[in-house]
Formats: C-alpha cells, sequence, structure tokens
C-alpha cells in the first residue's frame, strides 16, 4: 500500500515537472480540482502555490483558493474572497455562481436567492441559474415564485420535455378543490411534455401517470363531466397498458386504482 503512495506521489511530482516546462498549467488546474473531489487537500494546495507562483493574484487563481477554504470549511474566507472578485467584476458569472453554492451549501437559502436574483437581472438568459433559483423557492416552499421561475426557463427552452414536466408536477401538488385553474395548467404542461416523447422513451410512463393523474383529480372535483378530459383519461390508460404488456417486468396494472 505504501509503495504504492509512494509511486503515485512520484507520478504526481513527474506531472507537475512536465507541466511546468512545457507550460501546460491547465493540467495542473485539472489536478487541483481532482484533488479537491478526493480529498486530498495537502496535495490541493501543492498545485494551488504552483499555480499561484505563475499567475500571482489572477482571479482564476483567487477563485482556486476560495474553492480550497470551501473544502477546508473555512466558508467565512472563501466568501471574503468571492465577495471581493464580485466587487472588482460584478460580471464574473463563475465567482457568483461559487458564492451562491457556498450559501446554498450552508443552508442560507434567503442569501443565495438574493445573490441570484441579482445576477439574473443582467444574465436573463442562464437557464441554469433559474433552474437553480427554482430549486431553491420549493425548497422555501414558495410555489408562486418558483412558477414564475418554470415559466422563464421555458420561454427559453419551450420544448425541454424535463421542465414541461416538473413543472406540471409541481402544478398538480398546487391543484385542489380551491385551486382547478392548477390542475388545468398542470394538464396542458403533461400534455405538452408528451409531445416531446417517442413510445420507446423511459420517461414516457412517468408523464402518462402524471397526466393521468391529474385528469381523474379534475374529473372528480369538476361539477360538469369535460369530454375533453374523459378521452385523456382513456387515451393514457390505453397507452400505459400498452407500455406495461411490453415490459420485460409483468407489472397488472388493470387492477389500479387510476386504471379504473
Amino acid at each position: 500500500m505504501d509503495k504504492d503512495i509512494k509511486n503515485h506521489q512520484q507520478h504526481l511530482k513527474n506531472l507537475i515537472e512536465r507541466s511546468k516546462k512545457s507550460f501546460a498549467y491547465y493540467l495542473i488546474e485539472e489536478a487541483f480540482y481532482a484533488a479537491l473531489d478526493i480529498k486530498q487537500l495537502d496535495w490541493a494546495n501543492a498545485f494551488l502555490r504552483i499555480i499561484t507562483s505563475k499567475f500571482t493574484q489572477s482571479v482564476k487563481s483567487m477563485r482556486m483558493l476560495g474553492m480550497l477554504y470551501e473544502a477546508l470549511q473555512d466558508h467565512e474566507k472563501a466568501k471574503e474572497i468571492y465577495q471581493e472578485l464580485i466587487l472588482l467584476n460584478p460580471n464574473d458569472t463563475q465567482s457568483v455562481k461559487r458564492l451562491v453554492a457556498l450559501e446554498r451549501d450552508r443552508n442560507h437559502l434567503s442569501d443565495a436567492i438574493t445573490l441570484l436574483n441579482k445576477y439574473l437581472e443582467n444574465n436573463q438568459q442562464d437557464m441554469e441559474a433559474w433552474l437553480e433559483l427554482t430549486d431553491m423557492y420549493l425548497a422555501k416552499q414558495n410555489y408562486a415564485k418558483a412558477s414564475f421561475c418554470y415559466e422563464e426557463v421555458l420561454s427559453l427552452q419551450p420544448n425541454n420535455f424535463i421542465v414541461n414536466l416538473r413543472y406540471a408536477e409541481m402544478l398538480y401538488s398546487q391543484g385542489g378543490a380551491d385551486n382547478l385553474d392548477s390542475l388545468y395548467l398542470a394538464r396542458k404542461y403533461y400534455s405538452h411534455a408528451l409531445t416531446m416523447q417517442d413510445d420507446k422513451s423511459n420517461m414516457l410512463s412517468r408523464a402518462l401517470w402524471g397526466l393521468l393523474q391529474t385528469c381523474k383529480q379534475l374529473d372528480i372535483l369538476m361539477k360538469n363531466k369535460e369530454e375533453k378530459n374523459t378521452e385523456i383519461i382513456l387515451t393514457c390508460q390505453q397507452k400505459l397498458k400498452e407500455i406495461y404488456s411490453k415490459s420485460n417486468n409483468k407489472i397488472e396494472i388493470n387492477s389500479m386504482k387510476l386504471m379504473n
């Protein structure tokens, strides 16, 4: 075991020397991130020293230092570094996102939400940031603002199956006798999601079950039966029977409540 460790250490030393000679510092940077991933913080610190000896006080090396402090659980120092970088350049996207991730990991959701909202004021095309903001609003059970975020994402990518599906699932969870509108919207987004999947998709059954459950709930709560809703229920049931009849895992779905 000790021999293996020494061999790995020697290999890393050789890699560092080759990288320095060939100016391939990106290899050392990748080794730094890998060392963080496997919690080899002494090695991460060594790699960072090599980077900073060449690129003193560069934005990237300072951000890497912040990441090292995060790994060392010195969150305040990491926060100070990210805040200083953002102060110098408010458009430093990577530092903003690192600070958001830091605050979120510390369960400071309100601070993370404030930071991300400010960032999105000038970066409204960043779908990844909108999705992260959605998750944080859902964690705080602020469904109205989560809904707004989903709509922003769908304005950027209206044919994104997963986002349509997740939005439909959230709307269904909000529906009820006093909120039929959410169920109607859930039906709409489930239906739209299904237009993007072929019969071979593994996600098809998830969307079908969701749509079926939504329509069944509407059927119970509506004062007057809606022909369109009844047709959707029958179509979903038939489609699900076809899917499960072809499955290797023979599951008896005819006896399930939603299928009757």
